[in-house]
């Protein structure tokens, strides 16, 4: 995701530094399975696992790039970003 071209002009972070991203993310990533929630995005019920697993793990942000969920913008007080919104807001 982060070294994308289309993201990397956001960033420009080197590749090492990258990867050093990655690992913090995953460091600070918690894994969960998901129980399914119901009918959250009536446009593309397979995107509903995303918010099911954002609920569950109890996260701050969820990072798409999937245009159903990006027009949700938030989910239960849940931000819904962009990879490009992402990294202009948490690592420029």
């Amino acid at each position: 995701m982060l070294n994308r071209p289309k993201i990397v002009k956001y960033h420009k972070l080197t590749p090492e530094q990258i990867d050093d991203v990655i690992d913090e993310l995953i460091k600070a990533s918690e894994l969960v399975s998901g129980h399914h929630l119901g009918s959250a995005v009536s446009d593309d019920p397979d995107d509903d696992i995303f918010l099911a697993v954002a609920l569950e793990g109890g996260a701050d942000v969820v990072i798409s790039g999937d245009s159903h969920l990006l027009v949700l913008k938030t989910f239960r007080d849940i931000p819904i970003i962009s990879p490009a919104d992402f990294v202009v807001r948490f690592l420029s």
